[in-house]
């Protein structure tokens, strides 16, 4: 499939989670270092916000993170990522609900016990609480949201500049085109390398200690979510990585933790299988490496 075709079957997509934390850098914390052991070039962070609260929000927008680096390629520096626009109003549904189920949860605990939150930390900190540092209510209640931008991917045709000459706009259009084949590599070789890891982490699974070993936490985090996604972000349509992809479906996507923990001899089969898979992911980075696009 030609660059073009392909784009024109992308949207470009930026998730961006803004807030207050609950960290600061403590300049009284630093000079009381620097007297007491003759520190010098350090940093002193202070934790404004209690752990309670604030490993809910890491939490929350962390996943968040996951979900959506998992559904979507990288395309170009700023945060843009690119899906197919048959998939993206599913992503942007399940972000939908998670913006408003553990985010919302956790950014609102945060709002409604601002006054316990600052008397924690002021309690807690002493004389290292410095009160430039801990937001206004206004903020607080203001600064909580996670933003998703959408664009359209630039074609070369798209181009047009009022009053530039022919052979300069041409140029420039060669140069988008040359850019949006890079970066269509880029996203292939991101999809491929995802499968590259995903099949590593197989092969040291099978090689650890089976009763120390988390087997169902590998196979519903990692290799089932991983193939999914993949699937579904094969953009060019490739008829081989699609092969390749559905290979590994039926052979590593039906294999049970209970099956993994009990056998050897079943640890050795997904070990050999995975193995082989990374030839092939191999293969099929080396071959997008050369692709003409």
């Amino acid at each position: 499939m030609e660059t073009k075709q392909v784009i024109r079957r992308l949207i470009l997509a930026r998730f961006t989670p803004h807030g207050w934390y609950g960290s600061a850098k403590s300049e009284q914390g630093r000079r009381d270092l620097e007297e007491k052991h003759g520190a010098k070039s350090i940093h002193v962070t202070a934790k404004y916000l209690p752990e309670k609260y604030a490993k809910p929000l890491r939490k929350a927008r962390d996943e968040m993170r996951a979900y959506w680096n998992a559904n979507t390629l990288p395309w170009q520096d700023g945060g843009w990522r690119v899906l197919p626009v048959d998939r993206c109003q599913r992503v942007m549904d399940k972000m939908a609900e998670m913006i408003a189920g553990s985010w919302r949860l956790a950014t609102q605990a945060i709002i409604m016990h601002y006054d316990e939150i600052k008397a924690a930390a002021q309690a807690d900190l002493n004389g290292l609480f410095d009160a430039r540092r801990f937001p206004a209510r206004d903020y607080i209640e203001e600064c909580y949201r996670a933003e998703i931008s959408r664009a359209p991917v630039t074609l070369p045709d798209d181009v047009r500049i009022e009053g530039m000459d022919k052979v300069a706009l041409d140029e420039i259009k060669k140069e988008v085109a040359a850019t949006n084949a890079e970066q269509m590599r880029g996203a292939l070789l991101a999809l491929l390398g995802r499968l590259s890891d995903m099949l590593a982490e197989i092969v040291d699974r099978m090689n650890q200690d089976p009763k120390k070993t988390r087997y169902n936490s590998l196979i519903t985090r990692t290799v089932r979510p991983v193939l999914e996604s993949a699937a579904a972000l094969n953009i060019t349509h490739d008829p081989k990585l699609a092969e390749l992809i559905d290979s590994m479906k039926g052979t590593l996507g039906d294999i049970h933790a209970e099956t993994l923990k009990a056998s050897k001899g079943a640890r050795a089969t997904v070990k050999k299988y995975a193995q082989e898979f990374a030839e092939k992911v191999t293969d099929a980075m080396a071959e997008v490496e050369r692709m003409v696009l």
